[in-house]
């Protein structure tokens, strides 16, 4: 319950952050004030209100441990001075009692304080991989997209950085506080004047370091695009998918140009935001050190002047350091939070953005059969103004089974990816039993489809797990083995001695097997079935990689197979069309003809006709040819 009380917390706090969702309005900043105001409230969502006591205790105890190292030697030097060992002793122990405390205090509570803000960190990983799983497809792979997403997810990357980052400096920031403060009243009892040098000169180290962090925040977008760009080329060439034309077309060297070129523009972009920090940071050395000189040379003369002890003018020595360089570190701090809740916000609006995660319905309707209709449906990618559908109009009644045909590009498995909910419409509406498709809850909607897509990704896993997922129990095992015997890979199985229970695959056993192409396709069609009281079925090139004879099985089986249930098909090999009730032929994103297969075969112009003739005589041809080199 905690992390769904999360996710909508969030929706919530990020909703009073941004009044308004559009694309224009997500460019615009959310402040620092507003994000440190969200993770406050991630702290007490979580039930985690002994991190604010943590904090104080913290501040306290670290934040007066520099001081003790500055007050009692002063005492100690001065009691050396005039000979009196008890009052050395005295506050030496004391010292020594004080200053393990402290410490020894600071260093538990902190380890306890990183150890909850690693834990809230992690949280938010949770409820960002629990929205990407619904991230709209169309974006995946849309350069703009994925740049945004590696900024954004920079805020989760590390502890000392972006969300976290934010919670551990204002962590180490409150001591530096109390240690300042400490140090302004040491200070003030011999020359004022210093404390205002010291603050002036706090100041000017804050704007150096804002300055130079501002470079890097500025760049991170193009930083992100180098390095995904330099990474992909690095991925293809230890992929071992593409290892077969990477060797046959001797592409190795060419791959490395690419990564070599493409790192180099990272490399220097990131070696000008380190130069750029580099020389704002040799100015505020040089800097610092001259404004440290004068205050030094004011306690020296007063010493010589006889106006301090040795004890005060080591106790003063050292506060102008200890309050220079606290000064100097909670300004660096401050500037630091600020990057970091700059990279927050990138992720608070990245995950705010209703384009990329579309909100999700809460219609969980059982849906069994389904009847589809399209309304004047528009699609086009991101990016692009060239649509995919165009006003596409089409209605599958339930129970019937529906033939998608169509030259490639014609948006066939455009349309299935947005019957899945995996794309949203441009424009238009889909109807699935007289409720819109966007009303909803997806989870609940994908558990009541079938589909079997062209491209399938197995697992490193068993066979049977890559059905059923880990740890089935033996009901569900049952029901996946008599899916695999349905589609065909029984005898397959039947001949590893651990059957079912062989691994696939031999990047985690070395002793899996590998399966064919069409294996695979049969696998993917066993996961489809093993779904069970689904009440659509989608096959998008059911047979591209089977060979004839195990085509015919499966068209021998088709209607065995859907039971019933409404059905969608995309294929190419139009001679599966003849098992489908209805046909739709797709071009240009609309429906050109529609009709059973011996009415569109009675339009003498159609488009579908003149491809099935095509493809008939193709394989006519080749039969005869085969026929020939027999007989030969």
């Amino acid at each position: 319950m905690m992390l769904y009380e999360l996710e909508n917390n969030m929706a919530l706090s990020i909703h009073n952050m941004e009044s308004e969702t559009n694309m224009a309005e997500q460019k615009t900043k959310i402040s620092a004030w507003k994000v440190i105001k969200y993770q406050m409230k991630v702290i007490t969502d979580m039930k985690k209100w002994y991190v604010f006591i943590i904090y104080i205790m913290y501040m306290l105890l670290s934040g007066l441990l520099p001081i003790t190292t500055v007050w009692f030697p002063r005492h100690i030097i001065d009691a050396i001075y005039n000979g009196s060992l008890t009052q050395m002793s005295f506050y030496t122990i004391w010292f020594c009692i004080s200053a393990t405390i402290l410490a020894v205090g600071s260093f538990l509570l902190e380890g306890y304080a990183i150890g909850n803000f690693l834990e809230m960190r992690l949280e938010q990983y949770s409820i960002y991989h629990r929205k990407y799983k619904d991230v709209s497809f169309q974006y995946l792979e849309n350069p703009d997209f994925i740049a945004q997403r590696s900024s954004a997810m920079r805020t989760l990357s590390n502890n000392d950085e972006g969300f976290q980052g934010t919670y551990t400096l204002i962590f180490r920031l409150l001591p530096e506080i109390v240690s300042i403060i400490g140090f302004v009243i040491i200070l003030g009892t011999f020359k004022p004047v210093i404390i205002f040098v010291a603050i002036g000169t706090a100041i000017i180290q804050y704007l150096i370091t804002v300055h130079s962090k501002k470079m890097s925040f500025r760049e991170r977008e193009n930083l992100a695009e180098a390095e995904r760009k330099a990474n992909y080329f690095y991925e293809i060439g230890h992929d071992f998918n593409y290892g077969k034309d990477i060797r046959l077309n001797q592409m190795s060297e060419k791959l490395q140009e690419l990564h070599k070129s493409k790192s180099s523009v990272f490399t220097l972009l990131f070696g000008k935001i380190k130069k750029h920090e580099y020389k704002m940071g040799l100015f505020d050395l040089v800097f610092s050190l001259l404004t440290n000189g004068l205050a030094y040379f004011w306690v020296i003369t007063a010493y010589f002047q006889g106006d301090i002890t040795l004890g005060q003018l080591s106790m003063t020595i050292w506060a102008i350091i200890a309050i220079s360089y606290k000064l100097q570190q909670a300004g660096d701090k401050i500037a630091k939070i600020k990057v970091a809740t700059d990279f927050t916000g990138e992720f608070l609006r990245f995950m705010n953005n209703e384009a990329y995660f579309p909100v999700n319905g809460s219609i969980i309707n059982k849906l069994h059969p389904f009847q589809i209709e399209l309304k004047n449906v528009c699609f086009k990618y991101p990016g692009t103004d060239k649509y995919v559908l165009n006003h596409l109009n089409l209605k599958i009644d339930a129970k019937e089974k529906l033939a998608l045909v169509g030259l490639n590009g014609s948006g066939k498995t455009t349309l299935v990816k947005l019957l899945c909910g995996f794309y949203q419409p441009t424009e238009g509406e889909i109807i699935i039993n007289d409720q819109k498709l966007a009303d909803f809850n997806l989870e609940k909607y994908r558990d009541q489809i079938a589909v079997v897509f062209q491209d399938t990704n197995i697992y490193a896993a068993s066979i049977i797990e890559n059905i059923t997922g880990e740890n089935a129990d033996k009901h569900h095992n049952l029901l996946a083995l008599s899916a695999l015997e349905k589609v065909g890979l029984a005898e397959k199985i039947a001949t590893f001695p651990e059957a079912e229970n062989k691994q696939l695959l031999k990047v985690i056993d070395p002793e899996g097997t590998e399966f064919s192409g069409g294996e695979i396709q049969k696998l993917a069609m066993a996961r489809a079935l093993y779904k069970g009281d689904t009440g659509l079925v989608i096959l998008d090139e059911p047979t591209a990689s089977l060979d004839a004879i195990a085509e015919r099985d499966l068209y021998q089986k088709f209607e065995t197979l859907i039971s019933g249930r409404t059905a969608i098909m995309i294929s190419h090999r139009l001679a599966s069309t003849r098992f489908c009730d209805k046909i739709a032929y797709l071009a240009n994103g609309i429906v050109k003809e529609y009709g059973t297969h011996d009415e569109l075969m009675n339009m003498q112009d159609g488009s579908y006709r003149h491809m099935f003739l095509v493809q008939g005589k193709y394989y006519r041809e080749e039969g005869n040819l085969c026929e020939t080199t027999e007989n030969a």
